[in-house]
C-alpha cells in the first residue's frame, strides 16, 4: 500500500475483496474463465460495474444459485461507503498481510478523519 494514496486506494482494495468473495462463491477455476472470457469480450472497451457483474452472474451458475444478485453486490459493495459487513467473514487466514495491511490503513483513516473533525470543531467555536 501507498501511504501517499490512502484514500485513492480505497476502492483498488474494495474491488480486490468483491472480486475474492465472487470467487468464493462462483469457485475458483469458474470464476477466472468468467474473468478471461470477459477481458477478451471487452478489450479496449469501456464498461460500468453493472455490465461486469451482470456478465459475472450469466456465467457463474453458482452465483445465480446462491440467491446472491448483482444489485444485492451494487448496495452492499459499491453503493455504500466503508467496509462491506461481508468482509467480516474472511479469515484472517485469506491473504494475511493484505488483510492486515488493509486493517491498518483503514484505522489511520480513521484517526485522520476524526483529528479533521475535532480540528474543524475548534476553528468554528473560536469564530463564534
Amino acid at each position: 500500500l501507498n501511504h501517499e494514496k490512502t484514500v485513492m486506494q480505497v476502492h483498488y482494495l474494495k474491488g480486490f475483496f468483491l472480486l475474492r468473495y465472487l470467487e468464493g462463491i462462483a469457485g475458483r477455476n469458474v470464476f477466472l474463465q468468467t474473468l478471461r472470457s470477459f477481458t477478451a469480450a471487452h478489450l479496449g472497451r469501456l464498461f460500468s460495474s453493472k455490465e461486469f457483474l451482470d456478465y459475472i452472474f450469466e456465467n457463474c451458475c453458482n452465483l445465480r444459485e446462491s440467491g446472491l444478485t448483482v444489485a444485492k453486490v451494487c448496495d452492499d459493495w459499491l453503493d455504500c461507503p466503508g467496509k462491506p459487513y461481508h468482509l467480516n467473514s474472511f479469515s484472517d487466514a485469506i491473504e494475511c498481510s493484505l488483510v492486515t495491511q488493509v486493517k491498518n490503513q483503514v484505522a489511520v483513516i480513521k484517526e485522520a478523519v476524526s483529528r479533521k473533525r475535532v480540528r474543524g470543531q475548534r476553528s468554528q467555536n473560536t469564530d463564534i
